[in-house]
């Protein structure tokens, strides 16, 4: 698992344990804490599946990346939500009466529904173009286009095959040059898809420089593959 891969994991573990405790000492007394042992399991299984993600066959990498991507916004969401839930246990208790059952299920839905389109936000591919005007420049380079991509971070995900995409869009844009601006990659085992995402016939030429993940990781084998 990647540095970047380590920390998204250990945020996600913590935030369902902070889900899962809190609420469960909010709903106790109440039918809803029912729900908690189904969280529980769902959230153990998700985390044990995260670990395994690396042995896992190639079928399912495109799921499972779903599948966590939509289990951290939730935990997100559901994190962001406590104070509501606890505002609302609060209110009941001074009332005298129990937390209304509709408050749990409306709470677990609101961060199901959110968790999805974060996921699914998050996931669109956008391109933004922007022009630089340069004083004396050499008249040849006039309408020099060049595609940057920086801090992709190809890991778990953002795979090659959404590189591919994103280098497949700018390739029909006419670009002169594409440059790589340091963080392509995370996960080191995926640098042979990874370069093979970037080569399109549509683009003359690609430069690259190293960033920082690079060289947490193994630089040689990314020095050698980008020569």
């Amino acid at each position: 698992m990647s540095h970047f891969g380590q920390q998204v994991f250990i945020i996600s573990l913590v935030l369902s344990l902070v889900v899962g405790s809190l609420a469960g000492m909010l709903l106790r007394g109440t039918k809803q804490q029912n729900w908690l042992l189904p969280y529980c399991l769902v959230a153990t299984l998700i985390h044990l599946l995260w670990l395994a993600w690396p042995v896992a066959p190639p079928a399912a990498t495109e799921l499972t990346r779903w599948v966590f991507a939509v289990w951290v916004g939730i935990v997100v969401v559901a994190t962001a939500l406590l104070p509501v839930l606890a505002l609302a246990y609060i209110v009941a208790r001074v009332r005298g009466k129990p937390l209304d059952q509709h408050i749990p299920a409306t709470y677990a839905g609101i961060c199901v529904m959110c968790g999805v389109l974060l996921c699914v936000g998050g996931a669109s591919l956008r391109i933004r173009e922007e022009t630089v005007l340069v004083s004396d420049l050499d008249p040849r380079l006039d309408g020099f286009r060049v595609a940057n991509f920086g801090d992709v971070h190809v890991d778990r995900f953002i795979g090659p095959t959404d590189l591919r995409k994103a280098v497949r869009a700018v390739a029909g844009r006419d670009v002169d040059v594409l440059a790589i601006t340091g963080d392509l990659i995370d996960d080191f085992r995926l640098i042979e898809p990874t370069l093979d995402a970037l080569e399109d016939p549509r683009i003359p030429a690609t430069v690259a420089v190293i960033g920082n993940h690079e060289k947490m990781g193994n630089l040689a084998p990314v020095i050698n593959a980008y020569r």
